[in-house]
This record gives structure tokens, sequence and C-alpha cells, in this order.
């Protein structure tokens, strides 16, 4: 059982609103889940058609133990409500009195009653609570919800800071109220030194303007976002349920994942009833695999957790291509293998499959990645499967991230295709870009290069090769660049991510000799293409002038400055070079939830793997024999 308070400063923000969203989510994903309205002096849940209700409460429950002396049977004071024809998944305590509360005056004469500083000073209140708590414990839900009256009230510390294991806050920057906020966050903090009760605080901006650039960013860093909407002003909605494709119902569901995903509720969850628990507990180990490695006793739990999700969801093609990227990351490379080819035994058809196994086999130098690369070839073939290149590429990329342009933390995809597996350029071959050339084939012609020549020189005879214009076969074979300046940074990234060193120089070099004004992005690419040819006169040279430019012009850029650290580390000046590192690790600290794009990978980066790389030049600063990752040269051990 989790119980979470919902809690705001400032009334009318949408907080009760929030409450029952999540509950009606909770519930129709599979969860039981009890809502509890402690916000006896404006109480709101029984106001929503789908939990109306007249039904005794928290008010007759609090005051029949005051009569009695001793706890009374909380079901009496409960009731179900139906969601998706079942009656055992969401269930209300309210708040007491009649349907239509506020006309009823025995409620208020019954809540008048109750002294609260009596009740915890002479008849034992918190017992009470505690017995509450262990009954609701009883009713066997995974998740109570409990709606608090806004501002500091009497009773305000029970809901708050004895019974949750968690507390929202809720915040409307147009209702003001933000010092009071603060002010219940160090309460509530204060618990774990008074009491030893750790409560995890979660912080929620409520009628957010998306078009409003600036407030959109002021509330970044916060755990979810609600945008404003009039339809919530009209009528108390369940919109989770009457409208679960809009951006209002989304922005709920990325509160119901956060608080899924807390404290590690997912490890004892039943993900046999709960794919998308599962789904958030691989994302969860994809950002950090050293969970699934084992050693501690954290460690095996979430290994045992892992183990049990291939097990469940064996059928899966999906959750098993995920699985595997957790035990690649986490150097269970066996095992890793072992979970791919079940899910190609589902998929034996799937592009996403193919290349994801093929990656791995050619990085462990394991036989078969020719074989699965010749079948992606096949398999992509744009009249076997009825795709022109340019839109296979736009579905793949939506395939590859799903969550792009969302907060990848809490943003589910609400239907991920069958067979499709999520790309984490971490710990598998990157892909290659260039218009109109499909990402996998691409990548494909890139790692038979290094595999086999004769496999190489055949893939240009593959119809899903054959079907690209002659500009895309030039560039994807390394023949000629184009002339297309719009073509141009993406054909700069294919060449360096195919680590074509000579065809990289050929293209940027005669930028920098027709004009002084180039970009430092070319100029920290240029540096990568001679340092790959290994040319140190150039590779100094053209060090030399990526300095100037830098101190020149200067980059809040923190992948620029993560390269530039290289850059300063290579042309002689250790001291400087970790300095820059300091500087672009200590940006990323308050970016690290989104995903970074990466110049030394040539990719988007988790801010985990983005200071994982920084760690790493760190030691290669101090003589470590570790390469950049764009060199392509794997660091022994790994």
């Amino acid at each position: 059982m989790y119980i979470v308070t919902f809690y705001s400063y400032r009334g009318g923000v949408g907080r009760t609103t929030a409450l029952v969203n999540v509950g009606f989510d909770l519930a129709r994903r599979g969860w039981k889940v009890l809502l509890v309205d402690f916000d006896l002096e404006s109480p709101g849940l029984t106001y929503f058609p789908r939990l109306r209700g007249s039904h005794p409460g928290i008010v007759e429950y609090v005051t029949a133990y005051r009569e009695r002396g001793e706890s009374p049977d909380v079901r009496d004071y409960l009731y179900p409500v139906e969601i998706d024809g079942q009656k055992d998944r969401l269930w209300v305590m309210p708040a007491g009195g009649d349907t239509d509360v506020e006309s009823d005056p025995a409620y208020w004469e019954a809540l008048a009653g109750i002294d609260w500083q009596e009740l915890y000073d002479r008849q034992d209140g918190y017992l009470f609570f505690e017995d509450t708590r262990a009954q609701w414990e009883q009713l066997a839900p995974d998740f109570v919800l409990i709606d608090t009256h806004a501002g500091i009230t009497p009773a305000l510390g029970i809901s708050t800071r004895q019974l949750p294991d968690a507390v929202v806050h809720m915040y409307n920057s147009r209702h003001g109220g933000i010092g009071g906020l603060d002010e219940m966050y160090s309460r509530i903090s204060d618990e774990k030194q008074t009491r030893g009760k750790s409560i995890e605080q979660y912080h929620v901006a409520i009628g957010v303007v998306e078009a409003d650039d600036e407030e959109a960013s002021c509330h970044e860093d916060w755990d979810a976002a609600i945008p404003f909407s009039h339809r919530l002003l009209l009528e108390k909605q369940v919109i989770v349920v009457s409208n679960a494709d809009s951006r209002l119902a989304k922005a709920y569901c990325r509160l119901t994942n956060r608080l899924i995903a807390a404290n590690n509720v997912l490890i004892a969850a039943n993900f046999a009833q709960d794919r998308d628990g599962a789904l958030l507990l691989l994302r969860k180990l994809l950002a950090d695999p050293s969970m699934v490695i084992g050693g501690l006793a954290l460690s095996s739990d979430y290994s045992d957790a892992l183990d049990q999700i291939i097990d469940v969801f064996s059928d899966d093609a999906a959750i098993l291509a995920q699985a595997a990227c957790c035990l690649y990351g986490a150097a269970r490379y066996g095992r890793a293998l072992e979970v791919l080819d079940r899910a190609l035994d589902l998929r034996p058809d799937s592009p996403e499959l193919l290349w994801q196994r093929a990656s791995y086999r050619r990085r462990l130098n394991w036989p078969g990645a020719v074989k699965d690369l010749l079948k992606l070839l096949d398999e992509c073939d744009p009249q076997k499967r009825g795709w022109s290149p340019p839109a296979e590429q736009d579905r793949l990329r939506s395939v590859f991230d799903p969550w792009v342009a969302v907060d990848w933390r809490f943003d589910l995809p609400t239907k991920l295709r069958d067979g499709a597996s999520v790309h984490v350029s971490d710990y598998s071959e990157s892909r290659l870009s260039f218009p109109g050339i499909d990402p996998y084939v691409a990548s494909a012609v890139s790692q038979l290069r290094q595999l086999s020549r004769e496999d190489y020189e055949g893939a240009k005879r593959k119809p899903a090769v054959a079907a690209l214009s002659s500009d895309a076969q030039a560039i994807l074979f390394g023949e000629r660049p184009p002339d297309d300046p719009h073509t141009l940074i993406e054909a700069r990234n294919t060449l360096i991510g195919a680590r074509k060193w000579k065809e990289a120089v050929d293209l940027l070099t005669p930028r920098f000799q027709q004009s002084d004004n180039w970009s430092l992005e070319d100029s920290l690419c240029l540096f990568m293409a001679w340092w790959g040819l290994e040319d140190e006169k150039e590779l100094q040279t053209h060090g030399k002038k990526v300095r100037d430019q830098f101190a020149h012009r200067g980059t809040n850029n923190v992948s620029e400055l993560q390269m530039l650290a290289l850059v300063y580390w290579k042309t002689g000046s250790p001291d400087l070079a970790e300095k820059i590192l300091d500087l672009a690790d200590e940006k990323v600290t308050a970016l690290s939830r989104a995903r970074l794009f990466s110049y030394c990978r040539l990719a988007e980066v988790s801010g985990t793997q983005y200071h994982a790389d920084s760690a790493d030049m760190r030691q290669l600063f101090r003589g470590a024999a570790i390469p950049p990752p764009f060199l392509g040269k794997e660091p022994s051990g790994r």
C-alpha cells in the first residue's frame, strides 16, 4: 500500500480534479485504489458524477471513535465505484454527509464538534489513525490517494505528515502561494528528523499555458505540469476516461507514472497485470544498468524484478527487446542475447530487432552479425514492405525514440508497435541519419563495411539500397559528398558516425577555406575527423584554431563544452580541459532529466550516460587508455 496526499496551499487550483484523474488512471491499469476525502471543510470527491454517493465517511468515522473510544470498522465508511464494469478496483471514503454536503446541516454540526487537539491530547488520536492505516492495509489497496484541505488547518498534520508515504504539492502560478508551499515542504521534511519518517515530496504545476515559453521553462524541473484547460472550469470531469488521448489526459498519466515509479513500488508490483509498470521499471534500469549488475541487496531485487518481467512477458517482443538492453548495459551479454533471440523468434522480420542483435554481436565479436544485417536489408526492401524511403524514415524515428520532445522519465507511449525495440544508443551501434535513407539501412551498410568487404559491396545490390537516390547511395558508400547545403550537417554527422574520416575531412575542409565564419560544430567535427585519421600535425594545427574560436565566441552548449574539453587535453592543456569539463557537468546537473545530443557519440544520450562519458574523459586525462566513443574503440574490460 502506497499512501499519497494531494496538497495545495491555495484552493481552486485543480488539486481534487488531479487526484480523481490519477485515481481512475491507476484503476483502469489494474491497480486497486482507495480515494479518501480529507478536505472536510470543502469536500469535493462526491461532486464528480462518477463518484456520487450519499454515504457516511471521515466525519462520521471520527465521531464514532470519539463516542465509543474504539476504532469503528473502516469498511462501513467507504463504498465501491464501478469502472470498466468492475467494482473491485476503485473505492471511495468520502468526507461524509449527503451527496450535496453543502446543504447538510448534520454534517457541519458533526464536523464542528470534532476537537482535533483534544483528540490527540486525550483520546489517543495518533494511535487511532495508525489503526486506520492498518485497516486500510487489510483491504489490500495498491494506492490510497488522500485529498486534503488547502492552506493550514488543525487536522492538516494527519493527512500530510502522519499517514502518507508521499505528498504531491500542487501550485498554480496565477494563484500565488509559493511561499506557503515552501513552508509545508519544510514541515514535511522535518518528519525525518523528529520521527525518522521519510516522506517523498513531488511538485506539480497546474494550469500551465504551454504557448507561454517563459512559463513552460519555469516548470521544466517540476515532477509534472498540467496544462490549462477551460473544460475543467465547466464541470467535474474524469478526463482520462472521457478523452484519454487528449493532451490534458496525458499530463495526468505522466503524474500517474511518476507515482507508480516512486519508492520501488514496482518491485512489489504484479507485472502480469500491469504492462505500463513493467515498461516504467525497464526505463529506470536503462537509465542506470548498474542496478541489475548485482553485489548489493537492492541490485538483487532489481535483477529479480527484471527476470520476472522477462518470464511474464515472454511473448511480448517489445518488452523483451528493452529487457535485453538492460542486460547488455549491465554487461550480462549472454543473457541479453538469449532474451533478444526470444524476441526475434516472435518477430523474425523486425528490422529493429535484427539491427539490435547485429549491433550486440558485432561489439562482442560473436558470430551471426553479418547474417542479421543482410536479413535486415532484405526486410527493409520498400516493395516488400510497401514503404517509400522517406516515409519509412519518419516511421522508424517515431518507433526508435518514442519519447522525443516529452519528459522521457514519466511519459509512456500509449501504444508501442509490436516488435519494436527502444533505441538505446549507449549500448548499441549508433544509427546513421541522412534524408531519404532508412536509418537501419545506413547502419547496416556501415557495420557490413567493418565486418565483411564482400558483403559490403554486395549490399549495393540489395533492393533496399538500390531504391535509394544516386546522391543517397553516393553518401552511403562514401563515393562523394552531397553539394546541397541543406544536407551538409546530416552528411557531416553521417560520415563521422560511420568513421569515414577522410570523406569527412574532404567535406568540411573547403568550408574553412571559403569562409572565416565557420561554426563551432563544424570545427569540432573536423577535429574529430583528424583524430580519426591519426594525423597528429593537422590535429594540433586545427585544435589551436578551435581553441581560438572558442576563446573569441564562447559557448553554453554542454555537448560542445564536453568535446572542447577533449580538444584542450589533446592540444596540451589538461588543467583547462578539467575546468571546461567541470563547467559542462555542472550545467548538465540541471538538465539531466532530458536527453542531450552528444558529440562524443554523435547521438542523443541520457544525463546518466553523459556523466559516465565525462568520468571516462577524466580518466583519459590522467593517463588511462580510454579512447573517446566516437573513435569506435571500446575501452578495455567493457
